[in-house]
């Protein structure tokens, strides 16, 4: 893997013509749009350069700008997300989504074939799924800020941690060429998949690091008595209601 650096910047794409935004790091901008999510934090992101998180033209030029640098580029659909393609726009019988227990409406998004597309129409039995990207054809336009360049060793694996594992109570510790990343317990064992393609990426990304320890945060007593107590609450609560329907 090329020599991967790390940029912390803030990013607001919106379709050329229309103004329209579609993607920023920016709150007021979100809320101000309508676009503000409650399970989505706004805030500078850090981004890999040469890891293929941005398009071509925006990481040139975040390796051409100096801290606290803003620019704006307009991109050609070429340069993003392409132009339409006729193909992806098809008509599937309304039987396949019955027999998914599903009933499509203009505007459903829905996945097939490892596609995501949306609804167009309904008519006559047949529904029209167009699978090209939203912004397929059009030309956008982003400004950019690069805020820092992240140097330390530390800071590089908190946000890439961040990036695989975005959950709260993360803890992290580095000493010499090991990194120790403390998680909440609790966590799904498919956790582990995750945090193979962590570990793999913390060692590709940051040459420093040889070792990556994953540890689980420990429960105190109270806290786990509680925890239990719930959860045997919730087991006879559902045992109550069983029998009610008997």
């Amino acid at each position: 893997m090329a020599e991967t650096n790390f940029v912390l910047i803030e990013l607001t794409g919106r379709e050329a013509d229309s103004k329209k935004i579609f993607e920023t790091t920016s709150k007021e901008l979100a809320e101000k749009e309508e676009i503000a999510s409650e399970n989505r934090e706004f805030k500078p992101i850090c981004v890999l350069l040469g890891n293929n998180e941005l398009f071509p033209v925006l990481e040139k030029a975040l390796t051409e700008m100096k801290e606290n640098e803003s620019r704006k580029i307009e991109l050609t659909p070429e340069q993003a997300f392409g132009e339409r393609k006729k193909d992806l726009v098809r008509v599937i019988p309304i039987k396949q989504f019955k027999d998914n227990k599903m009933n499509p409406f203009p505007g459903l998004i829905i996945e097939a074939d490892g596609l995501r597309g949306r609804v167009q129409t309904v008519s006559g039995g047949r529904v029209r799924v167009d699978f090209n990207n939203d912004l397929a054809g059009k030309n956008i336009e982003y400004e950019l800020k690069l805020i820092k360049k992240v140097t330390d060793s530390k800071e590089k694996a908190k946000h890439l941690t961040e990036k695989y594992l975005p959950i709260p109570e993360v803890d992290y510790k580095m000493e010499k060429e090991k990194i120790t990343i403390t998680l909440p317990s609790g966590l799904p064992k498919e956790i582990s998949f995750v945090k193979n393609a962590l570990e793999k990426q913390l060692k590709e990304a940051i040459p420093e690091i040889k070792e990556v320890e994953f540890k689980e945060k420990e429960v105190k007593k109270e806290e786990k008595e509680s925890k239990e107590s719930k959860e045997t609450q919730k087991e006879n609560s559902s045992k109550e209601k069983k029998n009610n329907l008997k």
